[in-house]
């Protein structure tokens, strides 16, 4: 007789506990569908950008819904069984009091990261504009206030200066228009893009005037050197007028005869 009451009594336990769980997990189920639809909403788009804009601002506050509405869920379950049932729901709905409140938190911290990234940004334009305005007016005004105290000294030789600087431009203009080619064609083939054209002939022109203009005043110094007897600077300032020398003729001067070559043998002369 034990073993059919046994049988039955197991039956029937198993029989609630599946009701239980029926009942339990019946009205939890709806929430793993609901779940799918609010990450779905919250964490793809049609483009990158509006993804992760919808990931940054929705995934989070998302993640503590869903978490807050699993907990109330079953929670709500164990309401028969408390005895502070009052101050249970008291506390479960300074939860969700506590979740908004997060959320906007979180939202209003977005908002000012936001605000003081673009105060960054805009220092930063700031800072590198002054820097860059600053550096302009100073490579514009510098030769003038040189030339003003210099110019309160007797002595110098202003229209020696003068031309120098004039024959130094015109010499950076003439191999610039003969060196572009071959510069263009260079950084072409190790960039593997064009090159600017307008870009690559101001840049050639001031590193050639710069180079020129240079050369000029090494000889001023070697000749001051030689009447000082600077052993040592003479020797530095040759070696110096040596290295522009070999700089010129492989590079300019060279370039310059491949230049106008032809433009002398359709004018007659006989080369060679």
């Amino acid at each position: 007789m034990q073993g059919p009451v046994g049988t039955a009594q197991t039956e029937q336990w198993s029989w609630i506990l599946q009701t239980v769980w029926g009942w339990v997990w019946g009205g939890l189920s709806w929430i793993v569908d609901w779940q799918v639809q609010v990450f779905r909403v919250a964490a793809t788009g049609t483009t990158f950008w509006e993804a992760f804009g919808k990931a940054l601002l929705l995934f989070f506050p998302a993640m503590v819904l869903v978490a807050g509405v699993w907990g109330t869920m079953v929670s709500l379950y164990t309401i028969p069984f408390r005895s502070g049932r009052g101050r249970f729901l008291a506390a479960l709905l300074m939860s969700w009091w506590d979740a908004v409140r997060m959320a906007w938190f979180y939202w209003f911290g977005l908002a000012r990261f936001l605000l003081v990234f673009v105060g960054w940004v805009w220092g930063l334009l700031r800072l590198g504009v002054g820097l860059f305005w600053r550096t302009l007016k100073n490579l514009v005004t510098s030769p003038f206030a040189m030339l003003d105290s210099s110019s309160r000294e007797p002595g110098v030789p202003w229209i020696a200066f003068i031309l120098l600087l004039f024959w130094s431009a015109i010499e950076a203009t003439i191999f610039t228009f003969t060196l572009r080619p071959t510069m263009s064609e260079l950084l072409s083939d190790l960039t593997g893009y064009q090159v600017n054209a307008l870009a690559l002939v101001v840049l050639l022109w001031f590193f050639l005037f710069i180079i020129i203009g240079g050369s000029f005043a090494c000889i001023q110094v070697l000749n001051e050197a030689i009447k000082t007897r600077a052993i040592g600077q003479i020797v530095s300032m040759v070696l110096v007028e040596l290295a522009v020398a070999l700089f010129e003729v492989l590079f300019l001067y060279r370039e310059l005869i491949d230049a106008i070559t032809p433009w002398l043998a359709q004018q007659g002369f006989q080369l060679g």
